[in-house]
Protein backbone atom coordinates (compact mmCIF):
# COMPACT_ATOMS: atom_id res chain seq x y z
CA UNK A 1 0.00 0.00 0.00
CA UNK A 2 1.35 3.81 -0.59
CA UNK A 3 3.07 5.84 1.82
CA UNK A 4 0.00 7.90 4.05
CA UNK A 5 0.39 10.59 5.87
CA UNK A 6 -1.75 11.83 8.78
CA UNK A 7 -3.75 15.14 7.56
CA UNK A 8 -3.91 18.34 9.98
CA UNK A 9 -1.97 17.56 13.11
CA UNK A 10 -2.92 16.50 16.43
CA UNK A 11 -5.95 16.95 18.44
CA UNK A 12 -6.33 15.59 21.45
CA UNK A 13 -6.85 11.52 22.12
CA UNK A 14 -6.82 9.08 19.20
CA UNK A 15 -8.66 10.26 16.28
CA UNK A 16 -7.31 9.69 12.93
CA UNK A 17 -9.75 11.83 11.09
CA UNK A 18 -7.66 13.05 8.16
CA UNK A 19 -4.90 10.08 7.10
CA UNK A 20 -1.96 7.90 7.94
CA UNK A 21 1.76 7.93 7.82
CA UNK A 22 3.59 4.57 6.32
CA UNK A 23 0.45 2.70 7.45
CA UNK A 24 0.80 3.82 11.06
CA UNK A 25 -1.99 5.79 12.23
CA UNK A 26 -1.41 8.83 14.34
CA UNK A 27 -3.87 11.45 15.98
CA UNK A 28 -5.39 13.49 14.14
CA UNK A 29 -8.86 15.09 14.29
CA UNK A 30 -10.92 14.05 17.29
CA UNK A 31 -14.52 14.63 17.68
CA UNK A 32 -15.54 18.07 18.16
CA UNK A 33 -16.23 17.61 21.77
CA UNK A 34 -13.01 15.83 22.90
CA UNK A 35 -10.89 18.87 21.43
CA UNK A 36 -9.18 21.00 23.94
CA UNK A 37 -9.54 24.81 22.36
CA UNK A 38 -11.04 26.42 19.77
CA UNK A 39 -7.90 26.46 17.27
CA UNK A 40 -7.59 22.80 17.48
CA UNK A 41 -11.33 22.17 16.19
CA UNK A 42 -11.29 25.22 13.80
CA UNK A 43 -7.93 23.53 12.11
CA UNK A 44 -9.52 19.95 12.06
CA UNK A 45 -12.57 21.32 11.03
CA UNK A 46 -11.93 23.69 8.05
CA UNK A 47 -10.88 21.67 5.67
CA UNK A 48 -13.82 19.77 4.97
CA UNK A 49 -15.75 22.89 5.59
CA UNK A 50 -18.91 22.59 3.28
CA UNK A 51 -20.37 26.05 2.94
CA UNK A 52 -18.59 29.39 1.48
CA UNK A 53 -21.68 31.58 2.21
CA UNK A 54 -22.84 32.57 5.78
CA UNK A 55 -25.35 30.28 7.09
CA UNK A 56 -27.47 33.05 8.38
CA UNK A 57 -27.14 35.85 6.05
CA UNK A 58 -26.53 34.15 2.78
CA UNK A 59 -23.56 36.60 2.18
CA UNK A 60 -20.38 34.90 0.36
CA UNK A 61 -17.51 34.26 2.67
CA UNK A 62 -14.16 35.96 2.34
CA UNK A 63 -11.25 36.33 4.07
CA UNK A 64 -12.67 38.03 6.66
CA UNK A 65 -15.05 35.30 7.26
CA UNK A 66 -15.30 34.93 11.11
CA UNK A 67 -14.59 30.94 12.74
CA UNK A 68 -17.25 30.38 15.25
CA UNK A 69 -16.74 27.24 17.21
CA UNK A 70 -19.83 26.23 19.33
CA UNK A 71 -20.51 23.40 21.32
CA UNK A 72 -17.54 21.82 19.76
CA UNK A 73 -18.73 22.73 16.16
CA UNK A 74 -17.24 24.96 13.65
CA UNK A 75 -19.03 27.75 11.83
CA UNK A 76 -18.01 30.12 9.35
CA UNK A 77 -19.88 33.82 9.74
CA UNK A 78 -19.81 37.27 7.25
CA UNK A 79 -19.51 39.16 10.57
CA UNK A 80 -19.49 39.13 14.39
CA UNK A 81 -22.93 40.15 14.18
CA UNK A 82 -24.23 36.48 12.46
CA UNK A 83 -21.50 34.80 14.84
CA UNK A 84 -23.48 36.03 18.24
CA UNK A 85 -26.47 34.36 17.05
CA UNK A 86 -24.75 30.62 16.30
CA UNK A 87 -27.35 27.96 17.57
CA UNK A 88 -28.32 24.14 17.46
CA UNK A 89 -30.45 25.34 14.38
CA UNK A 90 -27.28 26.92 12.71
CA UNK A 91 -24.71 23.94 13.31
CA UNK A 92 -27.56 21.74 12.12
CA UNK A 93 -27.53 23.55 9.02
CA UNK A 94 -23.65 23.49 8.26
CA UNK A 95 -24.18 19.49 9.15
CA UNK A 96 -26.67 19.75 6.77
CA UNK A 97 -24.44 20.97 3.90
CA UNK A 98 -21.97 18.44 5.27
CA UNK A 99 -23.89 15.13 4.13
CA UNK A 100 -25.05 16.75 0.82
CA UNK A 101 -21.41 17.71 0.02
CA UNK A 102 -19.92 14.84 0.67
CA UNK A 103 -22.43 11.91 0.38
CA UNK A 104 -22.14 11.51 -3.71
CA UNK A 105 -18.23 10.68 -3.57
CA UNK A 106 -18.66 8.63 -0.07
CA UNK A 107 -16.19 5.65 -0.69
CA UNK A 108 -17.88 3.26 1.45
CA UNK A 109 -20.54 1.10 0.63
CA UNK A 110 -20.45 -1.41 3.98
CA UNK A 111 -21.18 0.47 7.60
CA UNK A 112 -17.40 0.60 8.93
CA UNK A 113 -18.92 -0.81 12.33
CA UNK A 114 -20.69 -3.77 11.60
CA UNK A 115 -19.56 -4.51 7.86
CA UNK A 116 -23.01 -4.60 6.78
CA UNK A 117 -24.05 -3.20 3.45
CA UNK A 118 -25.24 -0.01 3.54
CA UNK A 119 -28.65 0.29 2.07
CA UNK A 120 -31.56 2.75 1.61
CA UNK A 121 -32.34 2.44 5.43
CA UNK A 122 -28.44 3.99 6.17
CA UNK A 123 -27.73 6.50 8.94
CA UNK A 124 -25.60 9.62 7.96
CA UNK A 125 -23.74 10.88 10.49
CA UNK A 126 -21.52 14.15 11.26
CA UNK A 127 -18.35 13.86 13.21
CA UNK A 128 -17.10 17.79 12.91
CA UNK A 129 -16.91 18.00 9.58
CA UNK A 130 -17.13 14.57 7.89
CA UNK A 131 -19.90 12.22 6.81
CA UNK A 132 -19.84 8.51 8.48
CA UNK A 133 -22.62 6.40 7.28
CA UNK A 134 -23.29 3.71 9.57
CA UNK A 135 -25.63 0.48 9.02
CA UNK A 136 -28.19 0.95 12.30
CA UNK A 137 -28.68 3.70 15.32
CA UNK A 138 -26.69 1.04 17.16
CA UNK A 139 -23.64 0.78 15.28
CA UNK A 140 -23.54 5.17 15.19
CA UNK A 141 -24.26 5.08 18.93
CA UNK A 142 -21.62 2.92 19.76
CA UNK A 143 -19.06 5.16 17.19
CA UNK A 144 -20.10 8.38 19.33
CA UNK A 145 -19.97 6.96 22.72
CA UNK A 146 -16.24 5.48 22.86
CA UNK A 147 -13.03 7.49 21.28
CA UNK A 148 -11.22 4.70 20.32
CA UNK A 149 -14.07 2.85 18.55
CA UNK A 150 -14.16 6.71 16.83
CA UNK A 151 -10.78 6.78 15.82
CA UNK A 152 -10.38 3.42 14.36
CA UNK A 153 -13.76 3.72 12.64
CA UNK A 154 -12.25 7.27 11.12
CA UNK A 155 -9.49 5.48 10.27
CA UNK A 156 -10.99 2.93 8.19
CA UNK A 157 -13.02 5.69 6.22
CA UNK A 158 -9.56 8.11 5.64
CA UNK A 159 -8.13 4.65 4.26
CA UNK A 160 -11.14 4.26 1.98
CA UNK A 161 -10.83 7.86 0.95
CA UNK A 162 -7.19 7.93 -0.42
CA UNK A 163 -7.56 4.07 -1.91
CA UNK A 164 -10.15 5.63 -4.47
CA UNK A 165 -8.99 8.48 -5.14
CA UNK A 166 -5.52 6.71 -6.25
CA UNK A 167 -7.40 5.46 -8.96
CA UNK A 168 -8.33 8.58 -10.59
CA UNK A 169 -5.46 11.00 -9.25
CA UNK A 170 -4.31 13.15 -12.11
CA UNK A 171 -1.54 15.51 -10.97
CA UNK A 172 1.56 13.64 -11.86
CA UNK A 173 3.92 16.30 -10.10
CA UNK A 174 4.25 18.01 -6.59
CA UNK A 175 2.14 21.18 -6.22
CA UNK A 176 4.69 22.31 -4.07
CA UNK A 177 7.89 21.87 -5.53
CA UNK A 178 6.90 20.32 -9.65
CA UNK A 179 9.08 17.54 -9.12
CA UNK A 180 7.50 14.30 -10.79
CA UNK A 181 5.97 12.15 -8.35
CA UNK A 182 7.80 8.87 -7.46
CA UNK A 183 11.42 11.09 -8.54
CA UNK A 184 12.46 11.28 -5.16
CA UNK A 185 10.77 8.02 -3.89
CA UNK A 186 7.38 6.96 -2.50
CA UNK A 187 4.93 10.17 -2.97
CA UNK A 188 3.41 10.92 0.68
CA UNK A 189 -0.35 10.86 0.20
CA UNK A 190 -2.18 13.59 2.03
CA UNK A 191 -5.82 13.48 2.84
CA UNK A 192 -7.33 17.41 3.42
CA UNK A 193 -10.11 17.28 4.47
CA UNK A 194 -11.64 14.15 2.04
CA UNK A 195 -9.24 15.49 -0.89
CA UNK A 196 -6.27 13.30 -1.80
CA UNK A 197 -3.01 15.33 -1.92
CA UNK A 198 0.29 13.88 -3.43
CA UNK A 199 3.16 15.29 -2.42
CA UNK A 200 7.17 14.44 -3.09
CA UNK A 201 8.14 14.92 0.21
CA UNK A 202 6.94 15.61 3.96
CA UNK A 203 8.98 18.87 3.67
CA UNK A 204 6.34 20.08 0.98
CA UNK A 205 3.07 19.29 3.05
CA UNK A 206 4.17 21.50 5.74
CA UNK A 207 3.19 23.90 2.74
CA UNK A 208 -0.40 23.70 3.46
CA UNK A 209 -0.47 25.68 6.45
CA UNK A 210 0.52 28.46 4.33
CA UNK A 211 -1.47 28.45 1.50
CA UNK A 212 -4.30 24.88 1.42
CA UNK A 213 -5.98 27.07 -1.61
CA UNK A 214 -3.01 27.13 -4.18
CA UNK A 215 -2.56 23.94 -3.41
CA UNK A 216 -6.17 22.41 -3.73
CA UNK A 217 -6.76 24.53 -6.67
CA UNK A 218 -3.52 22.89 -8.95
CA UNK A 219 -4.72 19.31 -7.55
CA UNK A 220 -8.58 20.30 -8.97
CA UNK A 221 -6.92 22.05 -12.63
CA UNK A 222 -5.50 18.30 -13.10
CA UNK A 223 -8.52 16.40 -12.51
Amino acid sequence: MKQLLLSLGAVALLAFSYGFANQDARPAAAPAKAATSDAEVIKAQLPSYPLDTCPLSGEKLGKDAINVVKDGHLVRTCCNKCAAKVDAAVIKKVEDAVVAAQLKSYPMDTCPMSGEKLDDKAISHVYGTRLVRFCCHKCEANFEKDSKTAAATMAKLDKACVDAQLKTYKLKTCPVSGEELGKMGEPVNYLYGTTLIRFCCNDCVKELDKDAQAILKKVHAAE
